[in-house]
């Protein structure tokens, strides 16, 4: 035989309340409460990574505009023109711009990586709160339509 949903529903009202009436006399409520970052932390380590996209970004360009210099400048195959001033600036400008993509690349890593140390660094403490409640916690079940519901009031 199959209970009914009324059945049900009653029963697990009335393991709610017997589960209420366990837990108000064991005593103390304990509740785990996480650390949160101040906003002045939470500026830095912004500020920090932002900074270190920023310096990667700047890389990038430099990058770009030394392969394009470079780019200019190169052939596969042998062109038969003599070698001009114009030709020597590029591989100049392609040699300054590599070397500005690498510091940018380089700082940029090195401030990416050091936000990342600073959070992990100043990760907050959570906290442990002990609640102890005064008197017994006083459950209450209330019929509704369609089933019940169960509530409690503790105070503190």
């Amino acid at each position: 035989m199959i209970p009914r949903l009324s059945q049900l529903v009653t029963a697990i009202c009335l393991l709610g309340l017997l589960a209420s009436r366990v837990h108000a006399e064991k005593g103390d409520i304990v509740i785990d409460i996480p650390g949160e970052r101040s906003p002045e932390n939470k500026l830095l380590l912004g500020g920090i990574a932002g900074a270190g996209f920023l310096a990667g970004a700047l890389g990038a360009y430099f990058h770009f505009d030394s392969r394009s210099a470079s780019d200019d400048v190169a052939a596969d195959s042998y062109t038969g023109q003599a070698w001009t001033r114009e030709d020597e600036e590029l591989v100049d400008r392609a040699d300054r711009s590599r070397s500005r993509a690498i510091i940018g690349y380089s700082v940029g890593g090195a401030l990416l990586v050091g936000a990342a140390i600073y959070y992990i660094v100043t990760e907050p403490k959570s906290e442990t709160a002990v609640i102890r409640p005064h008197g017994r916690g006083s459950p209450t079940v209330s019929p509704t339509e369609g089933g019940a519901l169960l509530g409690g009031m503790w105070s503190f």
